[in-house]
């Protein structure tokens, strides 16, 4: 059987009163730091550590595909995850 996962990431975070990516400061709540890495990084993780994923895909929104790229890589998850605009 082949499960794919789908992580919907492309919020604005309005209701925290966030807007931007942790990389300005301030953060929406998908890329908020928890014990030092954003915790779309502790889900893309859970994921990842399950025998039964074959696939992970994260819709984020376009202008944030590119720097999720270079933040996936960094935690060694490049090859792991494929975004989609979302």
């Amino acid at each position: 059987m082949k499960v794919s996962v789908i992580i919907p990431a492309a919020g604005l975070g309005t209701r925290m009163g966030r807007s931007a990516p942790e990389k300005e400061g301030t953060s929406r709540k998908q890329f908020m730091l928890l014990n030092g890495a954003p915790i779309l990084i502790h889900t893309i993780r859970k994921f990842v550590s399950s025998p039964s994923v074959n696939e992970i895909v994260v819709a984020l929104r376009a202008d944030d595909r590119q720097w999720a790229a270079e933040l996936f890589a960094s935690h060694g998850l490049a090859h792991t995850v494929r975004t989609v605009e979302g």
